[in-house]
Order: structure tokens, then C-alpha cells, then sequence
């Protein structure tokens, strides 16, 4: 067996072992990722697999978890805030859902707790990507933290978590020197670990770190038990008069909780029918840079 195909057996075998920690083989799951390790591992145990299809938009999910009575799904952000809209409009309630896992991209704390409170439905903060084949944190609480109070414990929930077995993560800064855990400082994620990607398909030398760490272009922060924070892409902060601003804390608090800090208000709102999506409901920020990139200047 190839060192690939062993991790990623290793990796299967993890996630049926979480799997069937929830008691899977009851689970009706639906997959609204590209995600076929996930797919593969609920089928393993037993679960019964609803697979959506193209149709991503708030009305579909919500006929689906009517329709097949769905207990637990995999999504990004975008697919949860569409059937929020699609739930608000029409009354209706996913009464069969139990929790979703959300990964792709930063889950906004106010949809969480919109759908905590509103509809008793968890939602489980997660990341991955193809690099990482694809498990990555997940976002559980130590049983240290149990004792907690709610405040505290919804505060936590909104990072990304922490890694699997077999996975560390660290920070670091621009001279590539390990930053402290201290939750407060930001640097670029970095990941290692026997199933991360090593060289890609094609390219000659290795992905990795002359200490063999993986980059992922994230920034993040993380605290002394290893929750990660991504704080967003590198290359989608915005610099601004001497200072840093998150994109992800921006569309946060846009488009979530209606309102901007001061110092971040944009020169310019461009209103449009719909944004780009990609084939797992990402939004396609390469083709809106495209199609919006040079907008400020066409005002000048």
C-alpha cells in the first residue's frame, strides 16, 4: 500500500471511529460538499446518504430535510445562510436536524446562534482542505471546558478548533518564527502531519517548509490547547491607512449582524443580483476580482 493510500485509510478509519462515536448508523447525513472521503465514511456505518446535487440554494436543503428527514449535514456558510433566509421567509423548520458540520470558509457567529436558538440546531465550526486529505480541526470542547458557561462556551465554538490525531498546527511570522499561543497573536497557519500533502502533481520540489511544515496561506491565531482561529486568507486582507483589516470579520459583520466599525467602512458598495458560486456554494472571489477588481479606478 502507498504511503497516500495508507494515510488516507488512516484518515477513514478516524472518521468512522468519530462516526460511529455519534451513534451513525441512525444518522440520515447529507453531503452538500465534494467531500467523498465524508461520503464513504457514513456510508461505512451505516448512515443513510441524501446527496443534493447542483441545487444549493436555501429552497432545496429545506425541502430535503423535509423530504428525507436529515439529521446532521455537511456544508459551507453560504448554504446555512440561505436556508436560514428560506426557513425566516417561509415559517417552515428543519425539525429532523440535529447539527450540521460547516467548513469551506468562516462560519459567522451570528448564524450560529441563529440556528442554536431559533431552531435547536447545532452548528460545528470546522476546516480542511484538499491538502490535508481533507480532515482538519474540528471544533469540540475539552471536557476541561465543559464547566463553562454558556457565554464562554458559544465563544469558542466560533474558531475552527482542534486538529486530529496526527496533525499539529503552529503559527508564524513573516521571518517563518513560531509565534506564542496566546490567542491574541496572528500569524500564518501552518500545518504538519503523515496524510499533508508533501509536492503537488506536475511541480518539482516539495510543498513544504525546509523543517517540513505545510503553508496555507491562512491566518489564524491559536490558544495553549491548540484551538485555531483563522482569521483569513493572506492574500484577502485589506491594508488600509497603516492597518490590517479582516475580510472575514468585515462580511461578519455586514452581512450578518448589520453593521461596520468605522475605521472599515468600504469607498464604494457595489449591489449585485448574485454572487458567483463554485460547484460546492463557495463564493468564486477570483471572479469577482475579475469583474470588480479595477472599479475604483474607473471612478477616478
Amino acid at each position: 500500500m502507498s504511503g497516500t493510500m495508507m494515510w488516507q485509510a488512516l484518515t477513514t478509519g478516524s472518521l468512522i471511529a468519530d462516526a460511529e462515536k455519534y451513534h451513525a448508523g441512525t444518522e440520515i447525513v447529507s453531503v452538500e460538499t465534494d467531500g467523498s472521503l465524508t461520503r464513504s465514511t457514513w456510508r461505512e456505518v451505516g448512515a443513510k446518504l441524501v446527496l443534493p446535487g447542483p441545487q444549493l440554494d436555501g429552497e432545496s436543503p429545506a425541502r430535503l430535510i423535509d423530504a428525507e428527514g436529515e439529521t446532521l449535514s455537511f456544508g459551507v456558510p453560504m448554504i446555512w445562510m440561505g436556508l436560514l433566509v428560506r426557513l425566516k421567509a417561509t415559517g417552515g423548520k428543519p425539525t429532523s436536524m440535529k447539527r450540521t458540520v460547516v467548513g469551506g470558509s468562516a462560519l459567522p457567529p451570528s448564524l450560529i446562534r441563529a440556528f442554536r436558538d431559533q431552531y435547536g440546531v447545532a452548528l460545528i465550526h470546522a476546516s480542511g482542505m484538499t491538502e490535508t486529505s481533507p480532515l482538519g480541526p474540528l471544533n469540540q470542547l475539552l471536557e476541561k471546558r465543559s464547566g463553562l458557561n454558556e457565554d464562554e462556551q458559544a465563544k469558542l465554538r466560533e474558531g475552527q478548533g482542534r486538529p486530529p490525531w496526527g496533525m499539529d498546527l503552529r503559527i508564524v511570522d513573516e521571518a517563518r518564527a513560531e509565534l506564542p499561543r496566546d490567542v491574541a497573536t496572528p500569524g500564518e497557519l501552518q500545518i504538519r502531519g503523515h496524510w499533508i500533502v508533501d509536492s503537488y502533481f506536475g511541480q518539482d520540489g516539495s510543498a513544504l517548509t525546509d523543517d517540513g511544515w505545510f503553508g496555507t496561506c491562512d491566518v489564524a491565531t491559536l490558544d495553549a490547547d491548540g484551538y485555531m482561529v483563522i482569521c483569513d486568507r493572506s492574500k484577502d486582507i485589506i491594508k488600509s491607512g497603516g492597518e490590517r483589516i479582516s475580510t472575514v470579520e468585515l462580511e461578519t459583520e455586514v452581512f450578518y449582524d448589520g453593521k461596520v466599525a468605522h475605521r472599515q467602512v468600504p469607498d464604494r458598495v457595489i449591489f449585485v443580483e448574485a454572487l458567483p458560486l463554485g460547484a460546492t456554494g463557495k463564493v468564486l472571489k477570483n471572479k469577482l476580482h475579475e469583474t470588480y477588481g479595477g472599479a475604483l479606478m474607473q471612478d477616478a
